[in-house]
Order: C-alpha cells, then sequence, then structure tokens
C-alpha cells in the first residue's frame, strides 16, 4: 500500500484537537501531526515546517469549529518540507490575500452595524484589526518597528513574516466569531483553509517531503488499539445493560 493511501486512511481515524494533542490517544493538532509525519518528537513546533504556515496554522486549529478543523489534515504531509526559505513568498500570499479578499469582506460584512447589537464590540474589534492590519501592509517603516512592502510582493524581515502570518489568523478567525449568521462565519473558515492551501503550494512543485512511514505504522497501531478497545467496551456495555435487564426477570421469578 503507498503511503498517499495509508495517509488517505488514517485521515478518518485521527481526530485533530485544540491544542498540542496526545499522539497515544490518536488525537493531534496540525502540527504535531506534522511533527509525526516527520518523525521528529511529539510537539506542535516541527523543525520540518515553515515557521510562516505554522504561526498560521495554529491558532487556526484552535479556533476553527471541530467539523472545519478535521479538513486540515490532508495539509499535514504537504507541510513537512516547507523548511524551504521560501517564507518570503508567504508572506506575500497573505498580504495580497489581506488586501484583496479578506478587508473588503471584512467591511461588506460588518461596515455597517446596529448601534445596539449586543455583538458590536466584537465587530468594532474586527474592523480595527482589518484596519491596522491593512495599515501595516502598506505603509511605514523599518524605523519604528513597521515594515514597507517591497515592490516584488515579498517580505524579507522573519519577524514580519511571522506577524503577517498571526494576524491574518486573528483576523479571520475574529470575523469568524464575530458573524451574525453561520454562513457567514463559514465563510472565514473556508478562506483559512483555502489560504493555507495556498501557503502549501509555494515550492510545492519542488518539495520532496519525507513522510516517515515507521511513524505512520505506529499512529495507525495506536488508533487499531483504540478503535478494538472502543468495541470491547461498547459490546462489553451490551452485555452488563442486557444483564442488568434479565436479573430482576431471575428475582421474580423466585
Amino acid at each position: 500500500m503507498t503511503v498517499d493511501l495509508r495517509l488517505e486512511q488514517l485521515y478518518q481515524r485521527v481526530e485533530l484537537v485544540k491544542g498540542i494533542g496526545d499522539p497515544r490517544r490518536g488525537k493531534l493538532c496540525i502540527m504535531s501531526f506534522v511533527a509525526l509525519l516527520a518523525g521528529e518528537p511529539h510537539s506542535d513546533n516541527p523543525g520540518a515546517a515553515s515557521p510562516v504556515i505554522r504561526r498560521f496554522a495554529i491558532p487556526i486549529n484552535d479556533r476553527m469549529p471541530a467539523s472545519f478543523r478535521q479538513r486540515l489534515k490532508p495539509f499535514a504531509p504537504r507541510i513537512v518540507g516547507t523548511q524551504d526559505r521560501l517564507d518570503a513568498l508567504r508572506a506575500g500570499v497573505l498580504a495580497a490575500a489581506v488586501r484583496d479578499e479578506i478587508v473588503p469582506r471584512v467591511l461588506l460584512d460588518f461596515g455597517a452595524v446596529p448601534a445596539g447589537a449586543a455583538w458590536l464590540g466584537g465587530l468594532r474589534e474586527v474592523r480595527e484589526a482589518a484596519r491596522v492590519l491593512l495599515g501595516r501592509l502598506v505603509a511605514g517603516s523599518g524605523a519604528n518597528g513597521t515594515f514597507d512592502i517591497p515592490e516584488n510582493g515579498t517580505f524579507d524581515v522573519p519577524a514580519f513574516q511571522i506577524e503577517i502570518a498571526t494576524a491574518t489568523a486573528d483576523l479571520l478567525t475574529l470575523g469568524a466569531r464575530a458573524a451574525p449568521r453561520l454562513a457567514t462565519a463559514a465563510w472565514y473558515w473556508n478562506k483559512a483553509i483555502d489560504l493555507l492551501d495556498r501557503l502549501c503550494d509555494v515550492g510545492g512543485e519542488r518539495a520532496e517531503p519525507r513522510i516517515d512511514a515507521v511513524r505512520i505504522a505506529w499512529l495507525e497501531a495506536v488508533v487499531a488499539r483504540r478503535e478494538r478497545l472502543a468495541r470491547h467496551t461498547a459490546i462489553a456495555s451490551r452485555a452488563l445493560d442486557r444483564l442488568r435487564q434479565l436479573l430482576p426477570l431471575r428475582s421474580d421469578a423466585a
């Protein structure tokens, strides 16, 4: 069986959770899943991953509803090997998305709100985050801690690469949480997934991810044991319920 097919089957048996997770229970966050696939110790800071992707993916993983979070699983093997010195390009992808896609959507969704709305504070936070983030992207100077966008669309300052990744994730999660409708919130979560896809695509044509087959086998064994335990527990529970139903009958007969 190919590694890709084994991974596809494994996605159905592993659960992505908030926090770092516990691989012994088949529960991981997106970045600890990356560490496992790369054959690294259990952590949410794998050396095989792009720092920009990590700083974008962690808050998205932790703040997403569980149903959306599970859609992150196929990105784990794609993140392996992204420590490729292409994070300036990834930061540019995020900057363009903020300017051209996210901020316009924030203004559309939250540009005018009822003065008495209970969630007005949240909306103000979203609008302020959008305003500050867009301002950081289009103006400023390194002397006072801000950075210009180079004309070629890349970001050569590592600190800003990390900052734009974190700020973009924050803006998306703020928008989702402040949204008054589920459909509106879904737009922000789907955009986060879309952007993670784009970040993984950077350098993808030359990436050679080395997925550790030994660790895949170990995780397969872990989830298989847990599945057997769950089945045995369910069987024992049904048997106990049946016994409880029968015992009163025998007592009555006596």
